[in-house]
């Protein structure tokens, strides 16, 4: 039989010990975690329809009167206008037709031959007195367009004749 040395038996056994634990440690019985969790997938179908989406011409939505709506009685109701102080002292009819045009909110058209003529008001009353005054004054045809929004001087030369 063959000796060995005492050293050499010490360090076989130690990797032999070794080897074991290595082995016996990394062997486990239990299961591998992934396997625990079961991984489930969800599918969603695709949303469709048979038709396609309902136009929408208007946001707004009609609803009926509880009643119908009576006619307007525009007999009975007053017509008011708006009364303005007017105090233009040594003006032109420029200025003046403008500051009117200004406080009712509508624009204003002026020839330039009329623009220099000499205008003082100093008056309460509606559009349509201020008006009459300016022309009192000055001599010109005036016109108020309600629906453009507009005061005119109105020259001869566009002036109709009969």
């Amino acid at each position: 039989m063959q000796h060995f040395s005492s050293k050499y038996l010490i360090s076989m056994i130690t990797s032999l010990v070794v080897l074991i634990i290595l082995l016996v440690g990394c062997a486990s019985n239990t299961k591998p975690r992934y396997d625990e969790v079961a991984v489930t997938t969800e599918q969603y179908k695709i949303s469709s329809r048979r038709h396609g989406a309902d136009p929408v011409y208007s946001r707004f939505v009609w609803s009926a009167l509880p009643k119908p709506v009576g006619e307007k009685q525009s007999s009975e109701a007053p017509f008011m206008f708006p009364s303005f102080t007017f105090e233009l002292p040594d003006s032109t009819l420029g200025e003046s037709i403008s500051a009117l045009g200004q406080a009712l909110g509508y624009g204003w058209d002026v020839p330039k031959q009329f623009v220099k003529r000499k205008v003082s008001i100093n008056m309460n009353g509606n559009v349509e007195e201020i008006i009459q005054e300016i022309v009192r004054q000055t001599q010109v045809e005036v016109e108020v367009d309600y629906k453009g929004k507009v005061i005119r001087v109105l020259s001869p030369e566009v002036q109709p004749r009969l």
